[in-house]
């Protein structure tokens, strides 16, 4: 990834320890927003734009009553959506077939930012102080805060093909705005100072999937915007490295050609937050398809595979339990979707081993025990009452934590390495011996 400015020493840089900060997406989420939404996190805010009569309407999640709320707000739009978050809480929205900009704030009221004349928006993001910048073709148009609609300020033309994503980089108030410009193939970075002057910081080609959208998972429609200088190359994050040195040799740095002259923004109509029953969003999410046929125990430790027989041992139900199956997702780790498949088709009474007293599984919803676990199934607790939760992401083995009587999580590595604990502190018979291979 090789910068095409020689004088600049901006270099794009992965960490593969960034994953470990990338999040989950919760149940709450998936669900609330359905399996074919286009749904963003940034700023700690999930938005998204659910498919609904051949238009995208624009939606919220609600953390408190973790549900999702649609506004009155309606697009053609879908790909070129960041829905990024300003200081406030406001997603910026492209409305319409692409004319129009709003701000949308956090409880689904809509403000219209304005209203092009001619041309369509790809894509867009907010500068600071409430700024906007914005890509028309192979244009990129920059308009300033105003006191009803955006001003015109300035528009220089892209060095790629297409656009697909754009990021203001540096922080609010600054002197200088850093604007990444992302296309698939290209990224190329931008200085605008408040002289009006604009700089080319950075210009890469020959990237794979280049954007300054994050993929959360294989679904392609789940995603976030890093804070900071956070962009993306072949679906892994990376970090514009070198700013504050290129900004420091700013003068040295090619002037790029631009135009003072830019169209003025139409007015708009304001969206008020949708009623009750406008607002609603809801979907029927069945279970995997093949969620109810029971996962073979080869893939699985000794002692897991022992549970799982032990759990298969009991009377079958006589319909499947429907919540059970639901909870099982796709890439979902072997040991967790074998513990919960037993349970969506058999009815154990009351089952333990050694002082680990099982339960139906069910989503842990309290909220001491998600800030360490989080999204995760219960599975039990231990005869002193500490409770006892697998984490549902992880594709390898599910990460089962307990929670001691204060607050501390103990982590133990899948099924496998719970059971084995509990092994070990048995004395004389263990429970699972009869059921072992």
């Amino acid at each position: 990834m090789a910068n095409r400015i020689a004088s600049s020493p901006i270099t794009l840089t992965s960490d593969p320890a960034s994953w470990r900060s990338i999040p989950e997406v919760p149940i709450a989420v998936q669900d609330g927003f359905g399996p074919k939404a286009t749904v963003m996190l940034h700023r700690g805010r999930w938005r998204g734009l659910i498919p609904r009569e051949g238009e995208q309407v624009f939606a919220w999640f609600d953390g408190a009553s973790r549900r999702v709320e649609a506004t009155a707000l309606r697009t053609r739009v879908s790909f070129g959506q960041t829905l990024e978050s300003d200081a406030r809480g406001r997603a910026l929205v492209i409305g319409g077939a692409g004319e129009s900009l709003y701000a949308v704030g956090p409880e689904g009221a809509a403000s219209c930012l304005g209203v092009l004349g001619e041309g369509k928006i790809s894509t867009a993001c907010w500068l600071g102080e409430g700024g906007v910048a914005l890509v028309i073709g192979a244009e990129v148009c920059v308009y300033s805060p105003g006191p009803e609609r955006l001003r015109p300020r300035l528009r220089f033309r892209a060095p790629m093909p297409e656009v697909w994503g754009l990021r203001e980089l540096s922080s609010p108030g600054a002197a200088v705005s850093v604007l990444a410009l992302m296309g698939d193939h290209n990224a190329a970075l931008y200085a605008i100072g408040d002289d009006d002057e604009v700089r080319a910081l950075a210009d890469f080609d020959g990237l794979e999937l280049a954007d300054v959208r994050i993929f959360l998972d294989e679904t392609g429609y789940r995603m976030m915007l890093g804070e900071g200088a956070t962009l993306s190359v072949d679906a892994n994050p990376i970090e514009a490295e070198g700013l504050a040195a290129a900004l420091d040799l700013l003068a040295l740095l090619p002037l790029v050609d631009h135009d003072e002259e830019l169209a003025e923004l139409g007015p708009g109509p304001d969206l008020a937050r949708s009623s009750a029953s406008e607002a609603k969003v809801e979907f029927t999410i069945a279970p995997l398809a093949d969620a109810g046929f029971a996962p073979p125990l080869e893939r699985l430790g000794r002692l897991t595979a022992a549970l799982i027989r032990m759990l298969r041992a009991a009377p079958q139900r006589s319909a499947s339990d429907l919540e059970i199956l639901h909870w099982i997702r796709e890439g979902m780790a072997a040991d967790l979707r074998a513990y919960l498949h037993a349970w969506a088709l058999h009815a154990p009474n009351n089952p333990a081993v050694y002082e680990f007293w099982m339960q139906r599984p069910e989503l842990e919803t309290r909220e001491f025990i998600r800030e360490h676990a989080g999204e995760a199934v219960k599975l039990g607790i231990f005869a002193s009452g500490e409770p006892i939760v697998a984490r549902i992401a992880g594709v390898g083995s599910c990460e089962v934590v307990m929670i001691d009587e204060e607050g501390v999580p103990y982590r133990y590595r899948g099924l496998e390495g719970f059971l084995a604990d509990l092994q070990q502190r048995s004395d004389g018979e263990f429970e699972l011996d009869a059921w072992m291979d």
